[in-house]
């Protein structure tokens, strides 16, 4: 995960994300934690945040779909990125046997 600044409001439905346990506590209706990744949560429910917030996001999904709502302000994190990414594999939807 990278850590971005959120410059103008944004909403995020699906996806994973790194709150702080502070800015998770007040989204946890739409929020579901990842297993064995402090701080990472699945996204199950629209959530917004306001200008100024710090989010951590997958960088795909910042430069993608919200480069204009975001700056980044600090460069990966190799030792959660590895292990985020094994959760993420863990995680994914499996596909239905035909």
């Amino acid at each position: 995960m990278r850590k971005y600044k959120v410059t103008d409001k944004l909403g995020l439905a699906s996806g994973h994300i790194e709150l702080t346990d502070d800015q998770a506590k007040h989204r946890m209706e739409y929020l579901e934690p990842v297993k064995d990744c402090k701080d990472i949560y699945n996204i199950v429910g629209p959530i917004e945040f306001k200008a100024g917030e710090i989010v951590g996001l997958k960088p795909a999904a910042a430069d993608r779909y919200i480069p204009s709502h975001t700056e980044l302000v600090e460069p990966i994190a190799n030792v959660k990125m590895a292990v985020a990414q094994k959760v993420f594999k863990k995680a994914a939807p499996k596909k239905a046997a035909k």
